[in-house]
C-alpha cells in the first residue's frame, strides 16, 4: 500500500567518498534528514523529477568511473600507479559499456558516417584512453628554461 524500503546498496560508497573526499558517515546524516523531510513534500518530489535523465545519467558515469578507479587502487595498490593512471582505465571502460548498451533507436538516430565510431563500444573506450592519456591527463613536464640543458663541468 505505501511501498517498501529500498534496497540498502553499499557498492557505490567508495565512489562517493572518491568524489567527496570524505568517509566520515556522519557527513551523510544532514542530507538523509533533509531527504526525509522533502519525501513529505509533492512540490519538493517534483522539482528532483524535473533533473534531466542525461544529468542523471553523467552524475552516474562520474560516480562508478570512481567506484572502478577506487577499486584498481584497493587491488593494485597505489604505489603501482596513481588515481589519475586508474581513472585512465575506468572513464573509457565505462563509456565503452555505455555505448555498448546504447538503444538500436539511438544508434539509428547517429549520422550515418558516425554509426560506425560511435556505436561501437570498443572505439569509444580506444579514443577515450587516447584523449585522457594524451590531451587531458598528461603528466606536466617541468618547464624548461633556455640552455637548461647545457651542464658545465
Amino acid at each position: 500500500f505505501l511501498g517498501v524500503v529500498g534496497v540498502v546498496n553499499f557498492s557505490l560508497s567508495a565512489g562517493i567518498i572518491s568524489a567527496n573526499g570524505n568517509a566520515s558517515r556522519l557527513s551523510f546524516l544532514p542530507a538523509a534528514l533533509c531527504l526525509v523531510l522533502m519525501a513529505f513534500s509533492p512540490s519538493l518530489i517534483a522539482l528532483f523529477w524535473m533533473v534531466p535523465p542525461v544529468v542523471i545519467g553523467a552524475v552516474l558515469l562520474y560516480i562508478m568511473s570512481l567506484q572502478l578507479a577506487t577499486g584498481f587502487l584497493v587491488a593494485l595498490g597505489e604505489r603501482t600507479f596513481g588515481f589519475p593512471d586508474a581513472l585512465v582505465i575506468s572513464i573509457p571502460v565505462m563509456l565503452s559499456v555505455l555505448v555498448s548498451f546504447l538503444p538500436q533507436a539511438v544508434v539509428a538516430a547517429f549520422p550515418p558516417l558516425l554509426v560506425p565510431i560511435a556505436g561501437n563500444g570498443f572505439v569509444i573506450g580506444t579514443l577515450a584512453v587516447l584523449l585522457l592519456e594524451h590531451v587531458l591527463l598528461r603528466p606536466k613536464r617541468p618547464a624548461r628554461r633556455h640552455g637548461a640543458d647545457v651542464s658545465v663541468d
